[in-house]
């Protein structure tokens, strides 16, 4: 007799899991972390960031001091700032008066009625 495995969908999405944070485990912490923050559009908190890279909560927040040390907004155009609860790369606010001129929003005309 044969025996049937039932597969579900939640067996390929712990599956999938799996195989994405591998590959984080492979680079230095400093990479994994640095580079999910850069790709997120949203504030990450170090949780989020533990369980992604399967590392533990402590030196995820060790690894964002070190990050938020390296890119200190006195030596570069972006820094790592703690917002809302998560953490987030912004913009050196020194550069504000060139990214807005460069990033305005552009009001358009509109034409009048016939």
């Amino acid at each position: 007799m044969t025996e049937i495995q039932e597969h579900s969908a939640e067996d390929d999405t712990a599956s999938e899991l799996e195989s994405a944070v591998s590959p984080l485990l492979e680079l230095p912490l400093f990479a994994a972390v640095s580079g999910l923050l850069f790709v997120s559009p949203r504030p990450l908190s170090a949780k989020i960031i533990a369980q992604a890279t399967g590392r533990r909560i402590a030196d995820v927040e060790a690894a964002l001091e070190e990050i938020a040390t390296v890119y200190s907004p006195d030596h570069h155009g972006f820094s790592l700032t703690l917002v809302s609860g998560g953490w987030q790369f912004r913009s050196n606010p020194q550069l504000a008066p060139v990214i807005r001129k460069i990033f305005a929003p552009r009001t358009k005309r509109i034409s009048r009625a016939a």
